[in-house]
């Protein structure tokens, strides 16, 4: 991996991207596999990465056939993935769920500061335990029933 700094355009890409496999002696002609989330300065069919990338693997092996390389956005690429490459489908999906758990740990916060009464040391575990429930529970009370269930209607007397 390497940082770019600057702008991302196909060709400042392109430049890194060669730099890289100059740095380390790889050959042009066999390009494994490239994934892109789909933007134009990656899959733009002028200037784009992938398509500077072709041109250099034509100039290098004018008989080689042309290169189809497939542009997945990175979920459908780690959807992709098979069985033969588990540590690779866990470490995504840790990833991802990060990203959900920290959302929910905010909103969490902002609950807990919203229901902050102003004698907040007199609070209970159980009384925050039940505003956090209550908050973050996305069930709808069922008053219908709930009323039919009841015992005894209150009645004004």
């Amino acid at each position: 991996m390497e940082s770019l700094k600057g702008k991302t355009q196909g060709e400042e890409l392109y430049d890194s991207v060669s730099g890289v496999i100059k740095r380390h002696k790889l050959p042009w002609s066999t390009p494994a596999n490239i994934t892109t989330d789909g933007s134009p300065n990656l899959t733009g069919k002028n200037v784009g990465l992938l398509k500077r990338i072709q041109e250099r693997v034509k100039e290098d092996n004018p008989e080689q056939e042309e290169l189809k390389f497939n542009s997945l956005k990175l979920d459908e690429f780690y959807a992709s993935l098979n069985a033969r490459f588990p540590n690779i489908q866990k470490m995504a999906q840790r990833m991802l769920v990060l990203l959900g758990s920290t959302y929910v740990c905010e909103q969490t916060f902002s609950v807990m500061n919203t229901n902050k009464p102003p004698h907040s040391s007199q609070l209970s575990d159980e009384h925050l335990r039940s505003v956090l429930r209550i908050a973050t529970t996305k069930l709808t009370p069922d008053f219908d029933a709930l009323a039919k269930k009841g015992d005894q209607q209150h009645c004004s007397h």
